[in-house]
């Protein structure tokens, strides 16, 4: 779950690979390369601050983006 632009609204997703770095998530909202999102989990990672690397449109309302932590 994340949320963004200083929104109250929470947003979910999937993992689908991470590492120290970075991550990359499957979700249904489109974001802008450069935007910043944060993280609200439970998992136990460090990355709660994170910005669009890049964005890939799979399907209608399906969406496939890389993440660098910040």
């Amino acid at each position: 779950m994340y949320t963004y632009d200083a929104s109250e609204k929470i947003y979910r997703s999937t993992i689908i690979d991470f590492s120290s770095s970075g991550l990359c998530l499957r979700m249904h909202t489109p974001l802008s390369e450069g935007q910043s999102i944060v993280f609200k989990t439970e998992l136990p990672n460090n990355c709660r601050n994170a910005s669009v690397r890049w964005i890939k449109k799979m399907e209608d309302n399906l969406y496939m983006a890389g993440f660098a932590c910040c």
